[in-house]
């Protein structure tokens, strides 16, 4: 799930391979999105509000418009399960990771993307990205147990924080 970043909308994404716009004062649903073509697992707005990012188990990345509930472009070099989007505070790039252990950013324009960097960045699969305010770093979490922080203008490991063994 994802609020909007005015709080208004909630999206959602379940394995019947549908994303969903929800009204929080309502309750209601304001529009159901399907194109995926599997599982869908990460949602995240952009900055604005104004685009959805979906990913899943079909290895895309989808850009949706959230006025007219219409799938804009889709992103698609990940070799496998998308578990984890984040947009770049710009709004300009789209970061994805998930089972493969990489992280591929995508340059954002109004009608597509390109890929402009790839990561291989974890031992195993990468469940959560984040990027800090500045936009200069992100943050990654894997089920090898570390948080990695990279900087992303460089696309260089800045710290690993690895759990201690019990």
């Amino acid at each position: 799930i994802s609020f909007s970043p005015e709080g208004n909308i909630l999206a959602s994404s379940s394995y019947d391979r549908l994303i969903k716009l929800w009204d929080v004062a309502s309750g209601g649903e304001l529009k159901s999105l399907k194109e995926h073509t599997d599982a869908v697992f990460p949602v995240a707005f952009s900055p604005d509000g104004k685009r959805l990012a979906s990913g899943g188990a079909d290895r895309t990345v989808k850009i949706w418009d959230v006025g007219s509930g219409r799938r804009l472009f889709t992103l698609s070099d990940s070799t496998d399960v998308v578990l984890t989007l984040a947009f770049h505070p710009s709004g300009q790039k789209i970061s994805a990771a998930g089972a493969d252990k990489q992280i591929r950013t995508w340059s954002l324009t109004n009608d597509g993307g390109s890929l402009s960097q790839t990561i291989i960045a974890h031992e195993a699969e990468i469940t959560k990205i984040l990027y800090l305010p500045d936009g200069k770093r992100l943050v990654s979490a894997s089920a090898d147990r570390t948080v990695k922080i990279w900087d992303m203008d460089k696309g260089e490991l800045v710290e690993t924080l690895a759990r201690q063994p019990d």
